[in-house]
This record gives structure tokens, C-alpha cells and sequence, in this order.
């Protein structure tokens, strides 16, 4: 019993000792692992700044290898292409109504078949998005209503004070988009 008390003891004793090295070596990978991603921020922040190869690019790219590695792992075929839905200037002109004339140029850097499709698109989008959200009214801290008007120039996203109302107003909320006479 003796023997085997002390063999316990000697092999707790080296178990030990292994587990000391093997944090020793996880903690140097975590510093490498953090060094690696460091390196990695400032090379895209370079590529950004260069204008070879902005954010949206790099999540649009990180986005394709994710999935297609989840269609490997669950054997998702498809003979769907991009280009069939995404390529039409139409379609284009319809998502970058929804999106805005920012988000749709973002978008474009994302995929060829709709960057070939959007970029065209573009002007038209800048053209007829009014660029301004209004805020109207309101409750002040001190629970009156207010009359004050302010609107967000979207594009320098900034907000500037408007006349006021001539009735003090809370509690409705609406949203308009005008484009080219239509409202939405």
C-alpha cells in the first residue's frame, strides 16, 4: 500500500509538472495568437488607407470563406449565382432604395455582380434621397412637450437646428421618404 501511495504520488507530481509547461506554452500561443492579430489590424488598416482593400471588402471576403465552409460541412449545393439575382440594374436600383446611397456603395465593394450593377446606380440613388432624417417635438426633461425641429444631414451626418413648430407636439411618430415625387 505503501509502494502504491508513493507511485500515486510521483505520478500526481509529474502530472503537475505537465500541466505547468502546458500553460507555459498556451499562455506564449495566446501572445503569439495576439500578436498575430495586431499585425493583422494594422495590415488592413494599411490596405484601407492605400484604397486597395477597404473593411467592407475584407468582412464581405471573411463572409464567403465562413459559408463556404458551412456548405461543405452540410453538403449545400446550389446552382444559384449572385450575378442572376444581384446583377440586374433594376434589382440594383430597388435594394439601394432600402439600403441608402452609403450602405449601397458599401454593398457594391462586396460583390462584383452587384457592384457591376449598383455603381451605375449610384448617382441616380444620391439624387433622389433627400439626405435628411427630421426629429419633431418631443417630451423635454422636464415632461412638456416641445416645439423644436431638427434634421440629420445623412451624408455629413450632422444635425441642424430648423425652425420650430408653431404647436408644441409629442407622442406621434411618422417617417417620410420622398424620391423623385414619390413618397413612401
Amino acid at each position: 500500500l505503501r509502494v502504491s501511495l508513493l507511485m500515486a504520488t510521483a505520478r500526481l507530481d509529474q502530472l503537475a509538472e505537465g500541466l505547468k509547461l502546458q500553460e507555459v506554452e498556451v499562455a506564449a500561443l495566446r501572445n503569439d495568437v495576439f500578436h498575430c492579430l495586431e499585425d493583422l489590424l494594422v495590415l488592413q488598416e494599411c490596405l484601407d488607407a492605400a484604397g486597395i482593400l477597404g473593411q467592407p471588402a475584407v468582412l464581405a471576403r471573411k463572409h464567403r470563406r465562413r459559408f463556404a465552409r458551412v456548405r461543405a460541412k452540410h453538403g449545400l449545393k446550389s446552382d444559384a449565382v449572385a450575378e442572376d439575382v444581384l446583377g440586374n440594374a433594376e434589382a440594383a436600383f430597388v435594394l439601394g432604395t432600402f439600403l441608402g446611397p452609403s450602405a449601397a456603395a458599401e454593398a457594391a465593394c462586396c460583390d462584383r455582380a452587384l457592384r457591376a450593377s449598383m455603381m451605375p446606380q449610384l448617382p441616380s440613388l444620391r439624387e433622389a434621397f433627400p439626405g435628411c432624417a427630421y426629429l419633431c417635438g418631443g417630451r423635454c426633461s422636464d415632461d412638456t412637450t416641445s416645439s423644436k425641429v431638427s434634421y440629420l444631414d445623412l451624408r455629413v451626418q450632422q444635425w441642424t437646428p430648423a425652425p420650430p413648430m408653431k404647436v408644441r407636439r409629442s407622442g406621434a411618430v411618422a417617417g417620410v421618404l420622398v424620391m423623385k415625387g414619390i413618397s413612401k
